[in-house]
């Protein structure tokens, strides 16, 4: 249901929490789409650029919140990205993601019956 770029975002806010720079590897960004996410995740008030260091750079950031405070709207809301229920959520996902897989079913779930229940007719 989470593009890429919001999944990377989640690992980005661990690692910075962490200190411990590994979640994110995964996802191989480029020096720039680094920089962009950073951007994106400090202009919404979700991480600050300690002073005097190098920007674009993992160390060089802290949370504005702990972790445990941010939310998956605030990750939707500072990277701009949708959210995709144009299908079931996979049985894939549920093993994967665990508990927070069972949240995101049940919201793709939702989304869904809501979005079959709007009649063109009705718009």
């Amino acid at each position: 249901m989470l593009t890429v770029f919001t999944q990377t975002a989640i690992a980005v806010l661990h690692d910075i929490s962490s200190g411990e720079y590994l979640q994110s590897a995964n996802f191989r960004l480029s020096e720039e789409e680094l920089s962009e996410l950073l951007q994106k995740l400090e202009s919404s008030g979700l991480v600050r650029r300690l002073p005097e260091v190098e920007e674009g750079i993992l160390s060089s950031y802290e949370l504005c919140r702990p972790l445990h405070e941010l939310s998956l709207l605030d990750m939707i809301e500072a990277t701009g990205e949708p959210i995709n229920c144009k299908q079931p959520t996979p049985e894939s996902f549920y093993t994967r993601h665990g508990r927070v897989a069972q949240k995101m079913g049940v919201a793709n779930h939702m989304v869904r019956l809501f979005l079959n229940d709007i009649k063109l007719t009705d718009w």
